[in-house]
């Protein structure tokens, strides 16, 4: 049985969506900050665990 990705229609909508290419760069920009804020907090629980682990 072959899987199937279950995509939620708001991506799909996304994907259909026109948009400007101002509006893309700004949701692209959005999603980069997210990241750099993900692997912040990645940094800080792993330097917790370092620390903890001492």
């Amino acid at each position: 049985m072959s899987k199937r990705l279950h995509i939620k229609p708001e991506v799909i909508q996304k994907f259909k969506w026109g948009g400007t290419t101002k509006e893309w760069e700004e949701e692209a920009e959005n999603l980069s900050n997210q990241l750099k804020t993900m692997k912040v907090i990645n940094n800080i629980i792993e330097k917790q665990d370092c620390e903890s682990e001492k």
